[in-house]
């Protein structure tokens, strides 16, 4: 077995999205929302503080983000993306030096041109100096990787004027045994959604409902859309014919639903 170090760089967001590497740098919050309406003007804040044994170079950047079909983080230059906030940003400090046990609040400004609509969104990078150890094996090798810790901290504007409004683009079954489905859902309005849930409904041809699978909560960034795979573990349906009931509240004054009819055979 071999073990190597390398530098590989930087370590995006991962404390804000999941990951487990842990740095010596804690923040909070790690989602900020700011009511603005078009030509509003607001502020806000988040603290950053030495959670480890040494001193701490911090580091603070702006970046662009939005949300794959299944959910996942994709990052972008600040600006670049249609509904950015970056540009209308002004934070301070953008560097500075913190003693173990440390804490340092970081302050922000947004102001929101009087032309534009619905909800924008940015996301804060906080990059300490620490270099983490973490190791990876591929095959005979194990390799120490060093990576520099960055956490991610979403900040949105949430325009009060915004509409928000969504629709279930597709529902398609994928198997009977497992009963498996796949569900997809677009925000067609002009406000982030956030907390999405809903549940799907198997009805038999009596229309009673025989299983109900739930959708957990998820987020979709307006002009995007999100593909759920959904799977019931109540073993396989008797022979029949079926319809399986989406319905999805996105939190607006309504549900939306779509059905398929699908039917099993006898084995």
């Amino acid at each position: 077995m071999k073990s190597r170090y390398l530098l590989l760089g930087l370590l995006a967001a991962l404390l804000a999205f999941g990951a487990s590497v842990s740095g010596s740098i804690g923040v909070g919050p790690l989602t900020i929302i700011v009511d603005l309406e078009p030509g509003g003007s607001g502020s806000g804040y988040f603290k950053v503080i030495n959670d480890g044994q040494n001193p701490e170079e911090v580091t603070i950047s702006l970046a662009d983000w939005s949300l794959g079909l299944d959910g996942g983080i994709v990052f972008a230059e600040p600006g670049t993306l249609e509904r950015s906030l970056a540009p209308w940003i002004a934070y301070t400090p953008a560097t500075f030096r913190l003693e173990p046990g440390q804490l340092q609040r970081v302050d922000f400004s947004l102001t929101v041109p009087p032309g534009a609509r619905g909800d924008h969104w940015a996301l804060f990078f906080v990059e300490g100096s620490e270099v983490t150890p973490v190791a990876q094996t591929t095959g005979a090798l194990t390799t120490t990787v060093g990576v520099k810790v960055r956490y991610g901290i979403k900040v949105f504007q949430r325009d009060p004027g915004a509409t928000r409004a969504g629709r279930i683009t597709a529902l398609e079954l994928l198997s009977v045994a497992p009963l498996r489905l796949k569900l997809a859902f677009a925000n067609t309005g002009e406000g982030v959604l956030f907390r999405v849930t809903g549940r799907i409904e198997i009805r038999d041809a009596t229309g009673t409902t025989v299983r109900t699978m739930a959708v957990e909560e998820f987020t979709v960034l307006p002009g995007g859309e999100r593909e759920l795979l959904l799977e019931d573990e109540g073993g396989r349906l008797p022979a029949g014919d079926y319809i399986a009931l989406a319905i999805i509240d996105f939190g607006g004054d309504y549900l939306v639903g779509q059905q398929l009819q699908f039917k099993i055979s006898a084995s």
